[in-house]
């Protein structure tokens, strides 16, 4: 039998973030540590509710499953986007070290001149795999770049996270 995943939305209510750390690290070494107030994980295989901020992701998974990883960003017109940048496990008894997943997609977009008619359009993606290595729990600090549509650097954040991962 091929083996489950189980997908996880990270959202970085990023305004927010940036409001309450204005002076943020724009140092990618040492990044800015951050409670989970302004980070909710959205996860539909989890028992509990959804969007919950309390530094935790519950994925029900077993030996040779994955959990993969996505983030995304909340701000007011787009202006910010979050991305990860490196996981640090405790140890490696529950997941194995978390690994960058390119991918290209189609995206549907508006046409300006039909609009019943969407254009599309290939964009460039990525999401974070780490197989599952037994149950139990670890804990990750994860390391995320807030940047700008300018593409000016507006902060590196740290955010300790727990992984739980039940059967």
């Amino acid at each position: 039998m091929p083996a489950q995943h189980d997908d996880v939305l990270v959202i970085v209510d990023a305004a927010a973030l940036l409001a309450a750390h204005p002076d943020a690290s724009l140092d990618a070494d040492a990044p800015t540590p951050i409670d989970g107030r302004h980070v909710y994980v959205m996860n539909a295989g989890d028992t509990q509710q959804i969007g919950r901020n309390d530094s935790r992701i519950v994925a029900r998974l077993k030996a040779g499953d994955e959990l993969h990883l996505r983030e995304s960003a909340l701000s007011l017109r787009a202006e910010e986007s979050a991305v990860f940048y490196c996981f640090t496990l405790a140890d490696a008894n529950v997941i194995s070290p978390l690994e960058a997943v390119a991918r290209n997609a189609t995206l549907s977009v508006p046409n300006p001149d039909d609009l019943l008619q969407p254009k599309t359009q290939q964009i460039g993606g990525h999401f974070w795999r780490s197989e599952v290595l037994a149950a139990g729990s670890v804990t990750c600090a994860a390391d995320f770049i807030v940047v700008g549509n300018d593409e000016k650097v507006r902060g590196y954040f740290r955010w300790d996270i727990r992984i739980d991962i039940q059967t």
